[in-house]
Order: structure tokens, then sequence, then C-alpha cells
């Protein structure tokens, strides 16, 4: 897999004709997938390597699976395959701070149990 944001913008083009991608910027990495927000009002991921592809699939099923559920989860914008033939999804933005593992101990108990709910 590549980091270089000129031929990841290249495979979304060409996946994605649909969407004019005006900007692009990495955000972040996480032990199965890479993501990346597009015109930031969308977020895509795809796997590392093949071997991740599971992951991506998962995510797309739960995405699916959740809605309607009264959560508040991303919407399921498109999925797919870039033309390296791995999977990816994109999902909206949901605005909001990233708490990440600092901040959770720092949330009131009742916010914690809540969190927990609906990440399970």
């Amino acid at each position: 897999m590549t980091d270089n944001l000129q031929e990841i913008k290249h495979w979304l083009t060409e996946a994605l004709p649909d969407i004019n991608i005006a900007g692009l910027r990495a955000a972040g990495s996480g032990f199965t997938c890479q993501s990346y927000i597009v015109n930031e009002e969308m977020l895509i991921k795809f796997p590392h390597k093949e071997s991740f592809a599971s992951a991506v699939q998962k995510e797309i099923q739960a995405l699916a699976s959740l809605k309607g559920q009264g959560l508040k989860i991303p919407e399921l914008i498109s999925h797919g395959h870039l033309p390296n033939g791995l999977p990816f999804v994109c999902e909206s933005i949901i605005p909001g701070e990233i708490i990440g593992e600092k901040g959770f101990p720092l949330l009131p108990k009742e916010e914690q149990e809540s969190l927990l709910v609906q990440i399970g």
C-alpha cells in the first residue's frame, strides 16, 4: 500500500467517479486500515494489505446493520474496491471531538457507559 496522496486520490477518483475530490488528507492509520478525509466531510478507509480486507467488510456490515437503530453512527456513503483490488468503505464524518484514550477516563461515569454501549 502507498502513503502517496496523489496516488490515493487517483485511485479514489477511479473508484468514486461521482465524488469531486477537492481535498484529501491523512486521518490516521490503525492496525488494519488507513484512513483519509475527503473534502472534510467523508472518511475513506482501506486495509493496509489484502489479509486485512475482512476488517473493511465487517465495518460495511456493521454500518448497514446499525442504520436506523437510533445510534449516532456514520452514514455509509459508498463501498467497493480500489483499482488495486483492496476493498474500501466511504462514510460520513460525525462532527465532534476525538476523545482518545486519555480523554475517556475524564468523562463522567454515565457518559463512559453510554459510549461503551454505542461502541459495543
